[in-house]
């Protein structure tokens, strides 16, 4: 699907049980209603249909390492992985063409990270500028490679990418209590960015008044770098020796065999 506006939250638990699922779905229905899926399944085709009005009937597709919805008006696309570690990755993804929903796609993610304490999330637009510019350094958030081809697939969002560093700053960027411990709170405030302030899952740092667009391009990217210089690159992909602790569980637990 083709994507303009995307979201995506680490939280540091499993999200696969039913009250995982009933107070990420509350969340959901009090900030965004307009952005609730209507079908959802964990696997693909997504076509089993997705009613909140019926909790019980809606939980049925919940409880697997793969969950998508998906919504047709806004065209949108919901994915939550779940893995044998303890962070849980949700992405959202929406194509912007028909209706513009930033404003609901904010919400929906400050909502979901107070409710889950996310430990890392954003919120962003993505232009054809950024992703030329992706391409080129073959930015791990935005693009599959295959290994056998070396040809790459455009895609968004992260799991194990943190451990390499923050892939970049986005639009809007939460920083949960491992970044603001990482960085300092008091220097985090300072950041030179247009927007940051306290929120109760952590530090809120919104790069430029506006998402990036086309026109704006320019001008957000060197905002974006001027705030990764003061942070720090070697926080930042592809340099990456700089991370949290609790980022570093992406990974299953080591194989015990006994003798």
């Amino acid at each position: 699907m083709a994507v303009s506006l995307y979201a995506a939250l680490t939280v540091p638990y499993r999200l696969d049980d039913r009250a995982a699922f009933d107070y990420i779905m509350d969340a959901w229905q009090d900030a965004a209603p307009g952005l609730v899926p209507t079908k959802a399944d964990s696997i693909e085709p997504v076509r089993r249909p997705f009613d909140l009005a019926d909790r019980d009937d809606a939980a049925q597709s919940w409880g697997q390492s793969l969950w998508i919805g998906l919504r047709s008006k806004p065209k949108l696309q919901v994915t939550i992985l779940t893995g044998p570690f303890l962070h849980s990755n949700l992405i959202v993804r929406l194509d912007q063409d028909r209706e513009p929903v930033l404003d609901d796609l904010v919400a929906l993610i400050s909502s979901l990270a107070s409710a889950t304490s996310a430990h890392y999330g954003v919120v962003h637009q993505l232009t054809a500028a950024e992703i030329a510019e992706a391409r080129e350094v073959r930015r791990p958030d935005l693009l599959t490679i295959n290994r056998v081809t070396g040809k790459s697939t455009l895609g968004v969002g992260y799991t194990r990418q943190l451990q390499r560093g923050i892939p970049t700053l986005f639009w809007q960027n939460l920083f949960g209590i491992p970044y603001v411990e990482l960085f300092g709170r008091t220097r985090l405030l300072a950041a030179p960015a247009a927007v940051v302030r306290e929120e109760p899952w952590g530090v809120l740092l919104q790069v430029a008044e506006f998402a990036p667009t086309e026109e704006n391009w320019p001008e957000f990217r060197l905002r974006r770098n001027e705030v990764i210089d003061y942070l720090g690159r070697e926080a930042f992909w592809p340099v990456g020796n700089r991370i949290p602790d609790a980022m570093t569980d992406f990974e299953p637990p080591p194989l015990v065999t006994t003798r």
